[in-house]
């Protein structure tokens, strides 16, 4: 990867897990701080699924920055978010971070597959998840289920 990508990535994975501020209003002030609250801590908790899930990969590959902030993302705004966004209901699961783990675990594994020159990118991540997505357990949650 050109090494300019890989810095301006690797500065948007950054900012991205920094939670940027929203410029506050009276009329969205309840609203915007319960959603600050539930997008922290599914940033968190994604983070810590992303970082175990690096972890088990081994010193033979490396992880790019478009593929960290590939799953960040998705992992994020397509599970975390809704999940902790329904929480007050108790509708999410008690397992979240087990689960994301587990999740971003066989994700990143199945992405060895598609490496390239041991190099995981965005591409291998978004291989990798397509091939593994019947066996993950979020799907368990039914997020994508039609009514």
């Amino acid at each position: 990867m050109d090494s300019v990508f890989e810095r301006a990535y690797s500065e948007q994975f950054r900012a991205y897990r920094a939670v940027p501020s929203t410029i506050l209003t009276p009329r969205r002030l309840r609203t915007l701080l319960v959603e600050r609250r539930v997008r922290r801590r599914a940033i968190k908790t994604v983070d810590e699924a992303i970082r175990q899930a690096m972890g088990r990969l081994g010193t033979s590959f490396s992880v790019r920055s478009d593929a960290r902030l590939f799953l960040m993302v998705n992992l994020t705004e397509l599970v975390a978010v809704p999940l902790l966004s329904v929480g007050s209901q108790g509708r999410y699961p008690s397992d979240i971070q087990e689960t994301l783990t587990s999740d971003a675990i066989t994700i990143v594994q199945a992405a060895r597959e598609y490496a390239n020159e041991g190099q995981l990118s965005a591409a291998a991540i978004l291989f990798a998840a397509a091939r593994v997505l019947p066996n993950l357990r979020l799907k368990d949650w039914r997020l994508w289920d039609r009514s």
